[in-house]
């Protein structure tokens, strides 16, 4: 072959990049025929393209639908986070009755807890105390006695009792009013009910008046002592004192609503006697009229309408702490309120409730119909609970508030059916 048709032949065959277009296109059955050079399928890829965006406007429809929905859920989550905050605080308080009852079965000697009320607002407590009850006081020495004088009542009434301990004693000055006195190692328990308030232990060693601890007509009164006789012997039981363990502190808005708290207890020949810790004086005469109920009785439809406790003024002694104790079988043993020692019938009911429910102190703290600033009442409130300690087991129950209508007679009754069955069920 000369140069010309060399050149003819090599005019004639494809080349470069028109010879790989054309083997893309021939497709695989005509790669081999094209050329003898290395044969490449790979496309050449293709030019990338725009993926959409969200537009400003967009964005901002999203955020303000995540605003609008973060904000119907926040009063939801509060309610929720507040409901388990009374929760907690129910089961602390029934904890802390566990622990004394515990403790009293183990030690042999009685323990109780104190529920110390709030120094701004009388009607409510968030701080609880372990206490144990100090050995009996039976004189400076061995072999003390002490006299009683009996003063015998009129037409059938009830008479009264005096105290003397030895004039040599100094001992007695730790004595309270309210503490318990009995004679002779056994027999009925008479409290002291020495009447000077202003002073938080009896003054004088002399003729200090006692009270049964039960105030039934055809509850004796101690024997009194013969002329010449040198007395007999005697217990002073005082009232608990806290231990040195870390108290018990509701969480922040909990507290125990002492309107509502309550135990029914012995009233003369009236076993129904006013329940509230509010502004119920336990009475000692034989009707639970007379004076002696400072506002109503809302278990029995007698709507508070008095103010509670007035704000503490200078000089003036609070009233003291509710303390509740068990003895060494775990049974309920005795109720410190008010100066007065009483034996409950059946138990003790604690409401656990919210601060804001409860009117601030000496303001009225109820009118006609169960109303509280903050609106609904915590006993009408399914989110508070009710705790009730078994006077026989000693056995601490929570149970929620059952739903009652604040306008009822008998609406706080109502509202502790649920801790009543379930104790009655043998719950805890």
């Amino acid at each position: 072959m000369n140069w010309r048709n060399e050149a003819t032949a090599m005019a004639g065959r494809p080349r470069g990049a028109d010879m790989r277009n054309r083997k893309r296109a021939a497709g695989p059955q005509a790669c081999a025929s094209l050329s003898p050079a290395p044969c490449s399928l790979n496309p050449v890829p293709p030019s990338p393209t725009p993926r959409p965006a969200f537009t400003l406007i967009e964005m901002l429809v999203v955020l303000v639908l995540v605003v609008i929905l973060a904000s119907s859920l926040i009063p939801i989550m509060a309610a929720a986070s507040d409901a388990r905050r009374l929760r907690e605080g129910a089961r602390l308080v029934s904890a802390m009755f566990s622990d004394a009852q515990a403790r009293a079965m183990a030690s042999g000697r009685s323990v109780g807890v104190v529920i110390q009320r709030n120094p701004n607002n009388y009607a409510e407590a968030m701080d609880l105390f372990l206490a144990e009850v100090p050995p009996p006081y039976v004189g400076d020495t061995a072999n003390e006695f002490a006299t009683v004088v009996v003063t015998p009542g009129l037409n059938g009434a009830q008479g009264t009792a005096t105290v003397s301990f030895p004039s040599t004693d100094i001992g007695w000055k730790s004595i309270k009013p309210g503490d318990l006195i009995r004679f002779n190692y056994r027999g009925q328990f008479y409290y002291v009910d020495y009447g000077d308030t202003t002073n938080p232990y009896i003054t004088s060693g002399s003729n200090v008046p006692l009270t049964p601890t039960d105030p039934s007509p055809d509850t004796p009164l101690p024997p009194a002592t013969p002329t010449g006789n040198s007395g007999a012997p005697f217990q002073v039981f005082r009232q608990p004192i806290r231990t040195a363990d870390s108290p018990v502190q509701l969480a922040d808005g909990a507290v125990i609503d002492l309107n509502f708290c309550g135990a029914y207890v012995k009233n003369g020949t009236n076993d129904s006697t006013p329940d509230c810790f509010g502004t119920v004086t336990f009475p000692t005469a034989n009707s639970p009229t007379g004076g002696t109920i400072t506002g109503g009785n809302p278990a029995n439809g007698q709507p508070w309408t008095t103010p509670f406790n007035p704000p503490a003024t200078a000089g003036a002694i609070p009233p003291p702490p509710i303390i509740i104790t068990f003895n060494s079988t775990g049974a309920l043993e005795f109720l410190y309120i008010q100066g007065q020692v009483v034996r409950p019938l059946w138990g003790v009911y604690l409401l656990v409730g919210r601060a804001e429910a409860i009117p601030p102190a000496g303001t009225a703290q109820l009118s006609g119909a169960y109303g509280t600033p903050a609106g609904t009442p915590n006993f009408a409130s399914t989110d508070c609970r009710w705790v009730f300690v078994s006077r026989e087991s000693g056995v601490a129950t929570v149970a929620e508030t059952a739903s009652s209508n604040p306008t009822q007679p008998n609406a706080v009754t109502v509202s502790r059916r649920f801790v009543q069955a379930k104790q009655n069920m043998g719950g805890g």
